[in-house]
């Protein structure tokens, strides 16, 4: 376990499509005992099953600490409404219940998040799709609960008849959306945190806050500065025990998402089968890339969410290509066999990250 003032780190835990793939947090970051600054504030809750975590240091703008963590509380859960497949009244839930062919008019959020998942989906060739979700559940990984034995093929094969993106329809100019098949529905799973990291950081903003540590699930953005250094977070190694840092990073005013395949599964006739579902196949992917990470230069953790989640479905060899295609800063864990790793990186991240070639235990 890495602990400790020495480095104050904020670990990294590979999320859970629940999503589920999560953070395991250092909360060790102390102020400077210093009387003429800012005492470093944080609060924590709960969101989109799993904890969201404040970090920050008030200034003479920023709201009392009880009325920041009361707005950013409701604002998830707005959130949540929208977009949770969890959640039988949602907007999201609604929308999938339908089976119009009309146009819709969703809510921005809602919106937002498609128009990314499109982009992501376009620029992988439909490999990432939000409308994998059916296949998601079949196999055990969403509202319905896991299971212990496959499906049967056939029942793949009735989920894949409205799974794609060429069932949807949306105009961004007139943001507005329509189904082209009555049973596609819409899976913002791969996406719901990184939107709730974005809209933290947008009421942060507005509060007047410059320095500060914001973490939802498998999520982190930092903005500027502790007072004693920098902030830094830690990629979590692949291993069965949670905590231990495979890469420490400083991350500056960016947002950095990780996806892996290692902690979710389900085993069945001595095989595993991880939650992260080829639309193309329906089943569990079967390459061992096990860890993708990606860095936003512009603090989008929207944008970082779904691409780390792209990563991980394209597999080790169309990633790379893909992160250097798109110029995304991008990090790769890839298993050769149990226990031995292999890393790659993309040339963005190493003009980031110069060292990265050193390994770091």
């Amino acid at each position: 376990m890495i602990s400790g003032a020495d480095l104050k780190l904020a670990f990294l835990k590979l999320k859970f499509i629940t999503r589920g793939l999560g953070i395991s947090l250092g909360l060790g970051f102390f102020a400077l005992s210093c009387t003429q600054k800012p005492k470093l504030l944080e609060f924590q809750g709960q969101t989109m099953g799993t904890t969201y975590v404040v970090k920050y240091y008030p200034t003479a703008k920023t709201p009392s600490k009880p009325e920041l963590a009361a707005k950013i509380d409701r604002a998830l859960i707005d959130l949540n409404q929208k977009i949770s497949n969890y959640i039988p009244d949602s907007e999201i839930s609604q929308f999938n219940k339908s089976s119009s062919l009309e146009w819709q008019t969703p809510s921005l959020d809602l919106m937002a998040g498609l128009l990314q998942a499109l982009d992501v989906g376009k620029k992988t060739n439909g490999i990432y799709d939000p409308t994998v979700g059916p296949l998601v559940a079949l196999w055990g990984f969403g509202p319905r609960g896991p299971r212990t034995n496959k499906p049967e093929p056939s029942e793949i094969q009735a989920l894949k008849a409205f799974v794609g993106l060429q069932h949807l329809e949306v105009s961004a100019d007139k943001s507005q959306l329509r189904k082209l098949h009555p049973q596609v529905t819409l899976d913002y799973s791969s996406i719901g945190q990184g939107m709730g990291l974005n809209l933290m950081a947008k009421i942060m903003d507005e509060a007047g806050v410059e320095n500060s540590m914001l973490i939802v699930g498998g999520e982190i953005i930092t903005r500027g500065e502790k007072h004693d250094g920098p902030w830094r977070v830690a990629i979590e190694a692949p291993h069965k025990e949670r905590g231990i840092a495979q890469r420490q990073l400083i991350l500056g005013d960016r947002a950095i998402c990780t996806s892996g395949n290692y902690r979710q599964f389900f085993e069945a006739e001595g095989k595993r089968y991880a939650h992260t579902i080829d639309p193309e196949t329906g089943i569990p992917v079967q390459h061992n890339l096990i860890s993708a990470t990606i860095i936003s230069p512009d603090s989008n953790a929207l944008f970082s969410d779904a691409w780390a989640t792209a990563m991980l479905v394209v597999g080790p060899d169309k990633g790379p290509e893909i992160a250097e295609r798109e110029g995304l800063i991008a990090y790769f864990i890839i298993e050769q066999e149990p226990g031995v790793y292999l890393e790659k990186f993309s040339s963005k991240w190493l003009e980031l990250y110069p060292d990265s070639e050193i390994h770091i235990p």
